[in-house]
């Protein structure tokens, strides 16, 4: 057992087999994975048999989307880029000086996006960032700093600088993202559909509505439409049977028709041999579309071929003429047919010709609706990337929802003039023609109305009338390390358990972890092989409330990662509290290229942690979420990297070390020590050498009787030794037979040098250090590129200290600085010329 170190309070272990056993060396680790499947309808990490993968433990899932967008770049159909887009951005900039070719040709990394958004404000994950206020200028700054692999997308600055309305949206209103977080970094959207998206729900925050009506010039008139996606289009990575949908649109378009005379006739009235001559005109006309969100399911992942098969489902088209509250039309949760009332389309004039002539101008008022959808499409064994894909077609359900707007259609004509039982014969002449000027698929004002611009409106936002359009970027298969903790740890995949994407550039300690399908809670945290090698030293107890921990770590990735780690100090079994984690840079502490030790630290302990088993864990990572304070966390999916577990146990040392050294008097030289926390010593052993290998007992001392709670004074003499140098240790021996060992000091005989310095210069593997009158704490070496290679914790000592080198130290130039107790000042700086061989 060793002696404990200068100023430590406790010693450190991994453990292996029952609390109380304890080995050299660390333990292996369970190394399993999570299977990333992202499903809206079956449980995360369940295999399928449809998926074919390269791996049987591996899990693979296409990167399946649609695509919501309120403009392409294949705007002939309609006026739908620059002018729609200038309109609802509210901005009077000419936004047609926009090369939005190249936004369509450029592509916006979604981990990235949401990444810079979460750093920006501070938050712990990207669901939050989803869910947060966010201004356009932040939408877009954000987003121009996320183009695909690592790019700018210049014309997304242009339009950050635009002076932008102020008004927030929640991007989930834009998108779902039903995804492990490791996948969202290989996941891509179009930045010309992203945009256009982002406008489409501008200043809204549970509906994603224009905020004002935006008119367009057609040849049948002017044209003010509304957009609002009712429910968002979903980007994810999905295995066999998962199921994701499209956007679920509403428009409201409101054309205003060149004045159109489209009736001009004459009724004869019955018994009373007389006649109506009746004109009607119509002068505009409202319609709501209502298109459900389309489904899609995945039927097959093929890793191997690189190949999806999957079925979609066209939403339901439901249209609707006359009039609905806007209130009512654009609540998610309202039923349109409900609130539809008839609404004013133009006028119809009577001219009654009896003995006297009476003429009347009337409202013409209609309501109409129908309803339809195209069956399902198949792809089978279709070869990815692809998309964006139409699926479906408009034309038949366009033709079956104007056969039922026709069927249903009904008028209101209310006559002040004629008797209720004459305007009947009136309104059924008017109804024909009616029905026959709005819906009539040859002539009809409607038709046009749905075939240029509605549809290839909705078409844009990723949902045709009787359509759905999706595409696929990629099949992915990855594998994944879990934890082994105990599970109330979250340790499993069912309880989100911390798990990483293996790669083969970024890992704790010197070897890989291997590949599993879960994690394996255990008590003693040893489920997995030989690929637990993180630790490279026990631990350092500093103090009550300060612990330390050096960790191997390899980094070859290209990115900066994080290591950090967790200690469940309180034992509740959790690592829930805030003194549980590692202290950690914002910025990384494992940059690329790194393959050495990391120094982790624990601070502000709040209550004595000595003789406690508990459960460490260790995670090594590039994920984003883990370089922001409100992260990381011990739980969850990493895009790369490790996660280790680990049962450890801090045992209660016999004895705390305050101080140790020795003076040369007249009668030899005089050891002394101070203790404190000394608990069943049965007896002080001083240990001497001339040469720091070989230490021989020179003199036996009882402990006090003393309280324990007090500190204790020691000495011992070393009578009349010979002149040169002299090295001492203690052992503390317990009752129980073990055995604990000081660090070694040393004097030096017949000089009265009082000056700091180091010998043998060169050395082998053992330095003297003569600190003199300095008031030193802390003994670091640094190699010749300034990189802290080892150091040591010191007691005050009016003597020198021997310092044995690590096995890490080759041969070279080092440089030895030793810092007061608070490190604000360097108060010994020596070179050290190494030469062991």
């Amino acid at each position: 057992m060793e002696f404990s170190l200068p100023k430590f309070y406790g010693v450190f272990r991994p453990i292996v087999g029952p609390p109380g056993h304890f080995l050299k060396k660390f333990p292996p680790r369970i190394i399993s994975f999570c299977l990333l499947l992202i499903l809206l309808v079956t449980p995360k990490c369940q295999l399928k048999a449809q998926d074919i993968k390269n791996n049987a433990a591996c899990e693979v899932c296409a990167q399946v989307q649609t695509y919501p967008q309120l403009a392409s770049v294949n705007t002939n159909d309609g006026v739908l880029t620059a002018y729609i887009l200038g309109n609802l951005l509210g901005t009077n900039v000419d936004l047609t000086a926009l090369n939005w070719q190249g936004l369509a040709q450029s592509s916006i990394n979604v981990l990235d996006f949401l990444s810079i958004l979460q750093a920006d404000l501070g938050l712990s994950s990207p669901q939050e960032v989803l869910e947060a206020d966010l201004s356009l200028a932040q939408i877009f700054e954000a987003a121009a700093l996320a183009g695909s692999n690592g790019g700018t997308i210049a014309e997304l600055n242009q339009l950050a600088s635009l002076s932008l309305p102020s008004s927030t949206i929640r991007l989930s209103d834009l998108m779902t993202l039903d995804l492990i977080q490791g996948y969202l970094a290989e996941i891509e959207i179009d930045a010309l559909s992203f945009v256009t998206g982002v406008i489409q729900v501008y200043n809204f925050e549970n509906v994603a509505t224009t905020p004002s009506p935006v008119s367009i010039n057609l040849p049948i008139g002017n044209v003010q439409l509304w957009a609002q996606v009712v429910e968002p289009p979903h980007i994810g990575c999905f295995s066999s049977s998962g199921q994701f949908f499209s956007a679920g649109v509403r428009i409201k378009l409101s054309v205003d028709i060149v004045d159109n005379i489209f009736l001009n006739t004459n009724i004869t009235l019955p018994l009373v041999l007389t006649s109506v001559d009746v004109s009607a005109t119509l002068t505009n006309i409202d319609l709501y579309l209502d298109v459900a969100s389309g489904l899609v399911t995945v039927d097959m992942v093929n890793s191997v071929n690189n190949t999806i098969s999957l079925t979609a489902q066209p939403g339901l088209a439901s249209i609707y003429v006359g009039d609905i509250d806007v209130n009512d039309f654009f609540n998610r949760s309202a039923f349109p047919l409900s609130s539809l009332d008839f609404g004013v389309i133009g006028s119809v004039a009577l001219k009654v010709n009896a003995i006297v002539s009476l003429t009347e101008n009337l409202d013409l008022k209609v309501k109409s609706n129908g309803s339809a959808t195209n069956g399902a499409v198949s792809l089978s064994n279709y070869a990815v990337p692809f998309g964006p894909l139409e699926l479906g077609s408009s034309s038949t359900v366009i033709s079956e929802l104007l056969d039922d707007l026709a069927l249903n259609t009904q008028i209101d004509l209310t006559s002040t003039i004629l008797p209720v039982n004459f305007i009947g014969p009136v309104t059924s002449s008017v109804l024909g023609a009616t029905s026959t000027i709005l819906f009539n698929e040859n002539t009809g004002v409607v038709p046009p109305i749905l075939t240029g611009l509605a549809d290839p409106l909705l078409g844009a936002m990723g949902i045709g009338i009787g359509e759905i359009i999706v595409g696929s970027t990629g099949v992915n298969e990855n594998c994944f390390d879990f934890a082994d903790a105990p599970n109330s740890y979250s340790t499993t995949k069912a309880v989100d358990g911390a798990c990483h994407i293996i790669g083969t550039n970024l890992y704790i300690g010197n070897i890989p972890p291997d590949i599993d399908d879960n994690g394996m809670p255990g008590v003693m945290a040893d489920g997995d092989g030989a690929d637990e090698d993180g630790f490279t030293s026990s631990g350092e107890i500093v103090s009550p409330t300060e612990f330390r921990l050096q960790v191997m770590v390899n980094n070859f990735s290209g990115n900066t990662a994080q290591l950090v780690a967790w200690i469940d100090f309180n034992q509740d079994g959790s690592f829930d509290n805030n003194y549980e984690r590692s202290v950690y840079s914002s910025s990384g502490n494992v940059p690329d290229g790194f393959s050495d030790n990391v120094t982790l630290e624990w601070t502000g302990i709040p209550f004595p942690y000595e003789d406690i088993t508990t459960y460490l864990r260790i995670r090594l990572t590039s994920e984003p979420s883990f370089f922001t304070n409100a992260s990381p966390d011990p739980t969850g999916v990493a895009r790369d990297g490790e996660v280790e577990d680990h049962m450890i146990q801090f045992s209660l040392l016999p004895v705390q070390l305050i101080s140790f050294g020795a003076e040369v008097t007249p009668a030899g030289n005089l050891i002394k020590w101070t203790v404190a926390s000394e608990t069943n010593i049965d007896v002080y052993e001083v240990l001497h050498s001339t040469d720091a290998n070989n230490f021989e007992k020179i003199a036996s001392v009882s402990p006090s009787i003393a309280s324990r709670d007090f500190n204790k004074d020691y000495e011992a003499l070393h009578a009349n030794p010979e002149g040169g140098l002299h090295y001492y240790k203690l052992s503390a021996i317990d009752q129980d037979g073990s055995t604990q060992q000081s660090h070694v000091i040393l004097i030096q005989n017949n000089t009265h040098d009082s000056s700091a310095k180091i010998f043998p210069n060169p050395c082998i593997d053992v330095v003297n250090v003569m600190t003199g009158s300095a008031n030193i704490s802390r003994l670091m070496l640094f190699d010749a590129q300034g990189k802290m290679v080892q150091s040591w914790n010191l007691v005050p000592s009016n003597t020198g200290i021997a310092l044995r080198l690590g096995d890490n130290i080759s041969d070279g130039m080092y440089f030895l600085l030793g810092y007061n107790d608070n490190e604000s000042g360097t108060n010994f700086k020596q070179k050290l010329l190494v030469k062991k061989q």
